[in-house]
């Protein structure tokens, strides 16, 4: 009930600023777009879904893109990303969080998008239904 007779109760306020405990959902739409010719590949995303509507030039986003070999991160500001270190010959994945920069939005990073797999991947598909179709034929 607020009072005590043996002690004062003191009242404890605090503001809690919603925004800076907020877990960020992974970018959304993430879509990857290879060419052969010239060699590269261009990264697409939306910003994350907020408790609040925020400016879209406040995330800063990590890239992770990972082979057989190595992951190598990247960090941008904007919505697009061109990788130019494709070989179609290798498989990649690619996955993308964000996080709050110089804006009321969280400064923690949020959650990784899905993986998407692109490169090999596609190739040895087509490969193997090709084999079969021959094999088919053949018989």
């Amino acid at each position: 009930n607020g009072s005590s007779k043996v002690s004062p109760i003191r009242f404890y306020d605090e503001y809690i600023e919603l925004y800076k405990i907020e877990i960020l959902t992974p970018p959304l739409n993430v879509t990857v777009n290879c060419t052969r010719d010239p060699a590269g590949c261009i990264m697409t995303w939306q910003p994350p879904l907020t408790s609040h509507v925020g400016n879209v030039n406040c995330f800063q986003y990590e890239i992770s893109i990972q082979n057989k070999v190595r992951t190598i991160s990247w960090f941008v500001r904007n919505h697009r990303y061109e990788f130019q270190n494709y070989n179609e010959k290798k498989k990649y994945i690619l996955k993308i969080r964000a996080r709050g920069k110089n804006c009321l939005i969280s400064s923690n990073w949020g959650e990784w998008s899905e993986p998407i797999e692109f490169g090999k991947t596609a190739k040895y598909y087509f490969n193997i239904d090709f084999f079969f179709s021959i094999t088919m034929f053949a018989s």
